[in-house]
């Protein structure tokens, strides 16, 4: 790496790659080794409560191992290279991935893993963290048919989340039911918990029991980022509506043993500053009245409270058209039928998952928990550095679905 001062306040450097970065001062100073603690990597020092500091370049030294910037107040600021490097490298836009790995009808199958062999060896928890990373979908197969078994396996990334429906909940057919997944309904295309503030990142589903009698019953999904992308090329109309106009998210339900009252206002899509989608949020079963009034719709670009609505359903009903369309879904949709001693763990950040409507005598049962994102990408990179080619300080997970900027 190349490094020189163009200016008092900033130094440039020259990546392996070619690229050229600017660094300020203050960015030095908030980065370099002196600014934390060695033991705990922790801050001790951060340049924006620096009110006073105007440091200007003196000196500039880059060895085989660090870079080092002597300031004009006889202190110095050391920043590691590799690390540096790595940081820089992965910050860079061009590097962004805008169009995640998708699995869909003809072109891929979806990754299966040995249950075993995530369960006895650290190897198999990467390649099972990988392939949800890569494909945001991943069967593990002859897993034993035992109730629990589904968090003993969400463990090997980490302890399952206490949600509205505990840490572990049955999707099955009941009496009275709580949810219209505890039925025999159909299931439209959609994500889990969307009320949430931050809904849950990993989703889990063990097959216990799908009786040869039981008709229907197949299991849907779709990648988001693929949608969204399709709706952005085909009506970029629609697609900046659905990022622009709040819709309201809710679970409004008293008949059960903990009554519920969560609301959360989003718009369906999420974008960063580049423009790339880092969240979409879909559950037409959980959503209720959208919010709006003259003041707001002006300052969304609307005229008037009506015309923003309008627009609303406009953009909606681009969507759903995408994610009902035939067409699509025999390109892009995933379909099959779950079988006893399979779990299926997904994104529920990126992919949205679906049920067929079923009939029959016999029984369909799975069982279900969920894991926060991040602790499974936490989990995931420490894994990606262990075992894989990751590089610690380095993103190895470009896009999740959580609302990250990348």
């Amino acid at each position: 790496m190349l490094a020189r001062a163009i200016s008092a306040h900033r130094v440039q450097v020259t990546l392996a790659s070619g690229a050229k970065r600017t660094l300020t001062a203050d960015w030095i100073v908030d980065n370099a080794a002196e600014s934390r603690d060695s033991t705990t990597n922790q801050k001790t020092t951060n340049a924006g409560f620096l009110f006073s500091s105007n440091l200007t370049v003196v000196n500039v030294n880059c060895t085989n191992k660090h870079l080092a910037v002597e300031w004009d107040d006889s202190s110095t600021s050391t920043i590691e290279l590799n690390w540096l490097s790595n940081t820089l490298e992965s910050t860079s836009h061009s590097n962004f991935d805008p169009l995640p790995s998708a699995l869909c009808a003809g072109r891929k199958t979806i990754p299966r893993i040995e249950y075993d062999s995530v369960i006895n060896t650290e190897q198999g928890v990467h390649q099972w963290t990988t392939a949800l990373i890569n494909t945001g979908i991943c069967i593990l197969e002859n897993a034993p048919g035992l109730d629990h078994t589904v968090t003993r396996v969400a463990r090997r990334i980490a302890p399952p989340l206490e949600t509205l429906y505990g840490s572990i909940f049955d999707v099955r057919t009941e009496v009275n039911p709580i949810n219209i997944a505890y039925t025999n309904a159909g299931l439209k295309l959609h994500q889990d918990l969307s009320y949430y503030e931050s809904p849950p990142g990993l989703q889990f589903l063990h097959c216990l029991e799908f009786d040869q009698s039981v008709v229907g019953g197949d299991s849907t999904f779709v990648d988001t980022f693929v949608m969204v992308d399709l709706l952005r090329q085909q009506n970029p109309e629609a697609f900046d509506i659905l990022q622009t106009i709040p819709a309201t998210f809710q679970k409004n339900h008293f008949n059960r043993d903990l009554p519920a009252q969560f609301y959360y206002r989003r718009p369906h899509i999420t974008t960063n500053a580049s423009n790339d989608v880092t969240q979409v949020f879909w559950s037409p079963a959980f959503e209720g009245p959208v919010h709006m009034d003259d003041e707001t719709a002006v300052h969304l670009g609307y005229a008037s409270e009506a015309d923003a609505m309008d627009a609303y359903y406009y953009g909606y009903r681009s969507f759903a058209k995408l994610l009902t369309s035939e067409r699509v879904l025999n390109e892009w949709g995933i379909n099959f039928r779950a079988s006893p001693g399979e779990i299926l763990s997904f994104n529920q950040r990126r992919m949205l998952h679906g049920r067929e409507e079923f009939h029959g005598e016999g029984q369909r049962h799975m069982q279900g928990c969920y894991v926060g994102e991040g602790d499974f990408l936490s989990r995931h990179r420490v894994l990606e550095v262990q075992h894989g080619s990751g590089v610690r300080g380095r993103e190895s997970a470009l896009r999740f679905g959580n609302g990250c900027h990348r």
